[in-house]
């Protein structure tokens, strides 16, 4: 297991990458097959896990991994040449789609609905905010099974609230779905710039109304007072989390890409084979203030595994088109459409995912295969 210690320039290979946040380095001495970036946050479990408990090292891979604070971050760090591949969502990942040409799409390794519930306090928003009319309009919506009252009441209580956020992450497009199905968008609301480690206590000290940042903020900002709720986008839709590679990366190391992938479905898989000492092992590297239970809880709200399927690429094209909609990108547009799906490596991903796949100790998920020029098909 490593040893990690702030920096503010890391020095990998010798060559001084200069970063503008905090970061982490995971330093081998010796040569390494590849670099892999990764975040200090949730999603990034099995990073972690595979790190930990020598899993790329069973599988023959040298591994340098730089960490970071977000998918924003490991994108730039892809996008600099100062690591290979790394896990992001979907905001990160269409923007190195729309800016770097070679870069490419691997896999997704965790998906889920978590990421569409938010974080309100009681009162918030000019008192608009409220605990019992939002408890009350949601049981009226599940015992009639018509939302419109729902959504007619969160139009009226998001509308001019503060939300916290970490910019630049997927995030950004989870809340962006949110608004529309209810009828807002980014103009209605006040975005407040909140890195994901001080969102907690800025919802606590009224700064701010509302707070997208998904575990482990959602439950800890519950816990920290019985004025927090959790509030829910109607319209759920899955989230998915992937790992990006530079066009050298793909073309160099497709080998160890491949063990890099076995590695982090073994930790997948610890995940649903022992949670309790996978959750342990988490709370030891994050060093968090929180129980076993609490951290199995964020394992049990998402679905863990190397995949890719036909709902991850409309989840993709999705997040673009919301956050095309907000108007908001200053170097244009993100893609769409066969501008996503030509970004998959259609012969080499089918083979890279099936070789995993055997390696599983879980059934295999649903695979689409690629069909060459087509990009995905059912």
């Amino acid at each position: 297991m490593v040893t990690l210690s702030p920096l503010t320039s890391v020095i990998v290979a010798s060559v001084l990458i200069s970063v503008s946040v905090s970061a982490y380095l995971v330093i081998n001495d010796d040569d390494h097959d590849i670099t892999i970036a990764w975040a200090n946050k949730d999603c990034y479990e099995p990073f972690w896990i595979a790190d930990a408990l020598g899993y790329w090292v069973d599988e023959g891979v040298k591994v340098n991994g730089v960490i970071l604070n977000n998918g924003s971050e490991v994108a730039a760090s892809i996008l600099s040449g100062n690591a290979d591949i790394g896990g992001m969502g979907a905001d990160p990942l269409l923007r190195m789609l729309r800016d770097d040409s070679g870069s490419s799409i691997v896999c997704r390794y965790q998906t889920g609905y978590s990421n569409s519930e938010f974080v309100a306090r009681d009162g918030g928003n000019g008192g608009k905010i409220s605990l019992s009319e939002y408890q009350k309009q949601l049981a009226d919506a599940e015992s009639s099974g018509n939302d419109k009252k729902l959504r007619e009441y969160l139009n009226k209580a998001v509308k001019g609230a503060k939300v916290g956020m970490q910019v630049g992450t997927a995030y950004w497009s989870w809340f962006l779905g949110f608004l529309d199905n209810i009828e807002l968008t980014a103009d209605d609301v006040t975005i407040v710039p909140l890195d994901f480690n001080v969102q907690v206590a800025a919802l606590t000290e009224k700064q701010v109304d509302i707070i997208s940042g998904g575990s482990p903020n959602t439950e800890l900002a519950l816990e920290m007072s019985g004025s927090h709720f959790m509030i829910s986008d109607p319209d759920q839709k899955l989230a998915s989390i992937f790992l990006m590679a530079s066009g050298n990366a793909m073309a160099a190391k497709a080998d160890a890409i491949v063990k890099v992938l076995k590695g982090l479905q073994r930790a997948c898989d610890l995940i649903y084979s022992d949670p309790e000492n996978a959750a342990k092992l988490i709370i030891d590297v994050y060093g968090r203030n929180w129980t076993v239970e609490q951290q199995k809880t964020v394992f049990g709200r998402s679905i863990w595994g190397i995949d890719i399927v036909d709902k991850d690429i409309k989840a993709l094209e999705t997040a673009a088109k919301l956050i095309n909609k907000a108007g908001q990108e200053r170097k244009g547009d993100l893609p769409t459409g066969d501008k996503i799906t030509e970004r998959i490596p259609r012969n080499d991903l089918t083979d890279l995912i099936s070789v995993v796949m055997d390696a599983a100790d879980l059934p295999t998920p649903a695979f689409i295969k690629l069909e060459k020029g087509k990009g995905l098909r059912v």
